[in-house]
């Protein structure tokens, strides 16, 4: 679940280097994550850095990520269903924020 990228976190530093590192996060399951990321020099010497994060669920689920179309005559219509679920499981609407649309 945890990635370090380029070159799986691997490479050498000479002194006064600074690498940019990215650590991916991808969670299989909805609970808490806890890892230590540790980094070693030539001289045996070790560096650690602990890592959490937390899989979460997201609230709405898609029956496809792409709506394919079909070629449409000009002034007609097409009809493409698609099925967006709410997995949310609490049912209090007023303690999570809805985005404002508009003024």
């Amino acid at each position: 679940y945890i990635q370090v990228q380029p070159n799986d976190g691997f490479g050498t530093l000479l002194p006064e280097e600074t690498i940019d590192l990215h650590v991916l996060f991808s969670p299989t399951a909805t609970k808490e994550y806890r890892c230590t990321l540790v980094c070693k020099s030539l001289v045996n010497r070790e560096f650690t850095i602990e890592c959490q994060g937390v899989g979460v669920l997201p609230p709405l689920s898609l029956s496809s990520t792409v709506i394919h179309l079909p070629a449409t005559p000009i002034n007609d219509q097409s009809i493409v269903s698609f099925y967006v679920e709410n997995r949310h499981l609490d049912k209090n609407h007023f303690k999570h924020p809805v985005p404002r649309i508009g003024n």
